[in-house]
């Protein structure tokens, strides 16, 4: 009944096949599409149409966490759902040139996010033993923090602006600079938050961070020992 129920231990891979897609797979690619997000936010203009661009990237990014995360279907059809929506937002407003659900699009997104980082922690603190897998995946939880608190700046930016003080201009991609430096602990000080909403929630961003880093990584260390 045991070699039944677990079938590899009495049948082995045909050798020569391609491999499956393996959630390993899966986390490893989901890093490489947060980085590219990153690049993306950082190296396009927010124009009326690079918003396309960044969009699928984004959708791309909460599809396959919650993926190799193996989250619930009824979860899964609720973001496919969220993401449709607000890639209907993002372009009417690109052809109406409109930024007026601009604040909406921030809110779907950061709440998507969100949910992200406990799908992902959720499922390697189920894994029997540390793999590459288990890495990559907190890597990613972590990775995602910090882009969740980045589109909650945006939008408090986008309801109340300025969000920075004493700045100019400001594009999307500082609020995620500002995030990153927050959640790092970095601090380099040239984005301050004007009000006090932006203080406490960095605040709370940087502890989140350690907290993560110090708790997270002793629980993959005791998993591992």
């Amino acid at each position: 009944r045991d070699h039944e129920a677990v079938s590899h231990l009495t049948r082995a891979a045909p050798v020569g096949r391609i491999r499956g897609f393996s959630t390993e797979d899966a986390y490893g690619l989901l890093l490489g599409i947060i980085v590219l997000t990153f690049v993306l936010l950082s190296q396009v203009d927010p124009a009326r149409w690079t918003r396309l661009v960044v969009a699928p990237a984004v959708g791309a990014m909460l599809l396959l966490a919650l993926y190799a995360s193996r989250a619930r279907p009824q979860l899964m059809r609720v973001a496919v759902i969220a993401l449709a929506v607000s890639y209907v937002i993002v372009v009417a407003e690109a052809l109406f040139d409109s930024e007026a659900f601009a604040g909406s699009i921030y809110l779907i997104y950061g709440l998507l996010i969100l949910t992200t980082p406990i799908v992902i922690i959720n499922r390697i603190l189920r894994h029997p033993e540390v793999q590459l897998s288990t890495i990559l995946g907190a890597v990613c939880a972590y990775m995602l923090i910090g882009m969740v608190f980045g589109f909650v700046y945006a939008l408090i930016g986008r309801i109340d602006p300025p969000f920075f003080a004493n700045r100019g201009p400001v594009d999307q991609f500082d609020y995620f600079y500002f995030s990153y430096a927050s959640l790092t602990t970095v601090g380099f000080g040239d984005f301050v938050s004007r009000g006090d909403l932006g203080r406490s929630l960095s605040v709370l961003e940087a502890v989140l961070g350690q907290i993560f880093l110090v708790i997270f990584v002793a629980l993959i260390v005791g998993i591992l020992s």
